[in-house]
């Protein structure tokens, strides 16, 4: 019975990836999504998002950066073309290979850690998370959206998180006619160093 379990679990999680892969994009060619926590992720996490290179996740403290390793397929090069079979068979990573990662934190510093976290703008994707063999750990119709604004981590100031038109994360800081710009301060830890390019870009 356990077999049969986890096999229809796995198959699933298949189906309900293959269902998200359906919808896309957007028809101006946005693609990144912010799925709420339904309880599939730690509790810290309100909302996570697939950035380049990992994955985002909002916090009431801040942001969260999980960068990781990226792992070539071995293959990846010969699709739509004729190659050479490798004379030596491919090396797959296995269940105890080291990959590694980085970790990346962006703390509101001073800022109301219960202010609320409101999405808008649903993408009409629904996301299914069966993982392990405990239901309470699953959640299924779990809906993204392409925006999240923390409403006021600072008195009168919101922030607003999306992906623009280059699809890139873009965030805003929204400012009340009397909000005091100078209480959003914001702490990076994990960075060896910051700097400011073209276009105020970090």
């Amino acid at each position: 019975m356990k077999k049969f379990l986890y096999a229809f679990t796995g198959m699933l999680l298949l189906l309900s990836h293959w269902a998200a892969a359906q919808a896309g994009p957007v028809a101006d060619g946005r693609t990144l999504a912010f799925i709420p926590n339904k309880g599939q992720w730690p509790a810290a996490v309100r909302y996570a998002g697939a950035v380049p290179g990992g994955h985002l996740y909002l916090e009431p403290t801040g942001l969260h950066y999980v960068l990781l390793q990226a792992i070539r397929h071995p293959h990846e090069h010969a699709v739509g073309r004729a190659e050479k079979a490798p004379s030596t068979p491919p090396h797959l990573p296995t269940a105890d290979s080291l990959v590694r990662g980085h970790q990346v934190r962006v703390r509101f510093v001073g800022a109301d850690l219960g202010t609320p976290l409101v999405p808008t703008e649903a993408t009409g994707e629904v996301f299914n998370y069966l993982q392990g063999n405990d239901p309470a750990h699953w959640a299924t119709g779990v809906t993204s959206y392409r925006q999240v604004r923390y409403q006021a981590p600072w008195a009168g100031i919101g922030v607003r998180f999306y992906e623009n038109a280059k699809q890139e994360l873009e965030y805003d800081f929204e400012l009340a006619a009397d909000a005091n710009p100078a209480l959003v301060q914001l702490k990076y830890e994990g960075a060896s160093h910051l700097s400011l390019g073209p276009g105020n870009t970090y």
